[in-house]
């Protein structure tokens, strides 16, 4: 029996017409229940930053996907429209195929990801943390947060992290990659400037809604500009589960 999965792949657009064309997307109305397999599905613009960004990068765009099996996934790729119409417009993308490990939070009022017995074994992990910032918080958030995640990005152990977001400015995420389960542990209980972020958090009650989940990185697939350690990944996952 297949297991669900979760896939997440950035894709870089180069010219003004393929940018445009990326940036169009993301309000185009999508219908994912119509898509076998798709459990949830999120298409994501990026920020130009480390971590919560209110700048936007007009060349990098995502797409976020949980799946019923690798199978329902395979057979989207190969058959589904807009994905291949997102390959041929884009320079490079890449896949990370994750498997959860540890989540907490709702994400558009649903828990998307679902932890299997038994855990799956891997030494490379990724985080998703997301959030939905409160309308009355907006001025505060932005005003505050900037120097704290240029702080965080100077003291982070992480492979590769981006920023990215439904909706500009409100609904927010990060995405990230590290070689150990330590250094992200270390950075997100022990890191004082995490722990300003998060006591900042609580303090002013920024979010409306908020998750955080942690992955075991079980296979990657693509190339991307900047990241020599995605070669490694290739070499030690493969790109198949």
């Amino acid at each position: 029996m297949e297991e669900q999965f979760t896939t997440i792949t950035f894709f870089s657009f180069n010219g003004f017409k393929n940018r445009f064309f990326a940036f169009s997307q993301m309000g185009m109305p999508f219908h994912p229940e119509k898509i076998e397999g798709l459990i949830f599905s999120k298409k994501v613009g990026t920020g130009a930053g480390y971590g919560f960004s209110a700048v936007p990068n007009f060349g990098v765009y995502g797409w976020m996907n949980v799946w019923g099996s690798k199978s329902h996934f395979e057979k989207f790729k190969e058959q589904n429209s807009d994905w291949q119409n997102w390959l041929s417009k884009s320079s490079e993308s890449w896949t990370t195929y994750l498997k959860p490990i540890k989540v907490h939070g709702s994400w558009s009022n649903h828990q998307p990801f679902r932890i299997e017995d038994p855990l799956p074994e891997g030494e490379w992990v990724a985080a998703i943390t997301r959030a939905t910032i409160k309308w009355k918080n907006l001025l505060q958030f932005w005003w505050m947060v900037p120097g704290i995640s240029r702080k965080m990005q100077a003291m982070a152990k992480d492979l590769f992290s981006i920023g990215f977001g439904e909706v500009p400015f409100r609904e927010l995420a990060t995405f990230s990659i590290w070689a150990e389960a330590d250094y992200l542990e270390h950075f997100a209980y022990q890191s004082p400037e995490h722990k300003k972020a998060i006591q900042l958090t609580r303090k002013y009650d920024w979010f409306s809604e908020e998750l955080f989940a942690r992955f075991i990185v079980v296979g990657v697939e693509g190339n991307w500009a900047g990241f020599d350690d995605l070669l490694q990944m290739k070499k030690k996952y493969g790109s198949v589960l």
